[in-house]
């Protein structure tokens, strides 16, 4: 018979590599902050709006660069700089909407040039290959690939 010791260390064994996935996180909904780089205009990067919204932090981590709001939806991982979706996840992109405040864009400048992509079309998400689902008015909804 085996030993109820043996047995919950065994579980909890289990239970704790089950529980590390490493930095693999899911989500339903997450807020992020797409880093555009001032000069190409290209996405660079990708960040979460409660881990790099403190004091200027993106300011000092990507300057010379544009940021607006975005929305994830499903798995990513954590990465040196920033996370990158997994495959199946979705990123709506708000380029109208600005994430710092008093920055020097007017009202209704966009940050991306969204207008020229339609639905299926590729889009590169910093180092992440989407495709755009949907483009409405405010909106472009992408899927990584």
């Amino acid at each position: 018979m085996i030993k109820p010791q043996l047995l919950l260390t065994v579980f909890l064994l289990v239970y704790g590599l089950g529980q590390s996935q490493g930095q693999n996180r899911s989500t339903i909904g997450a807020k992020v902050v797409i880093i555009i780089d001032g000069k190409s205009n290209k996405v660079s990067s990708i960040e979460l709006v409660s881990r790099e919204n403190e004091g200027g932090t993106l300011l000092r981590k990507y300057p010379n660069s544009k940021f607006c709001l975005g929305m994830l939806n499903g798995a990513y991982k954590m990465v040196q700089n920033g996370i990158i979706p997994t495959s199946g996840s979705t990123v709506t992109i708000y380029p109208t909407k600005e994430f710092l405040p008093g920055d020097q864009y007017l009202p209704g400048d966009r940050y991306l040039p969204v207008d020229q992509y339609l639905p299926g079309d590729p889009y590169l998400l910093g180092s992440v290959t989407t495709q755009v689902q949907s483009h409405k008015k405010g909106q472009m909804v992408v899927r990584v690939q």
